[in-house]
């Protein structure tokens, strides 16, 4: 293998990891903002218990936290 196709496989391989990383978040990022919304809908008509809503708000909260405290460390 030449140096050239080398350097060249290792810019497909950045490029392919960044286009991964992005449909990840995509996706990962509507589900969290349905199940916030979802939340606070059980909130506002008092029909379900109040503390589904409320678990399910402290969890759309958490699962945000974890990814942002690793750039904490």
């Amino acid at each position: 293998m030449t140096e050239e196709l080398i350097e060249e496989s290792g810019n497909t391989f950045k490029y392919n990891r960044a286009l991964n990383h992005s449909f990840d978040y995509i996706p990962v990022s509507a589900m969290m903002a349905s199940t916030l919304l979802w939340s606070i809908a059980i909130l506002r008509p008092k029909n379900p218990p109040v503390w589904i809503g409320i678990l399910e708000i402290l969890l759309v909260l958490a699962a945000l936290l974890c990814p942002a405290s690793i750039f904490w460390m």
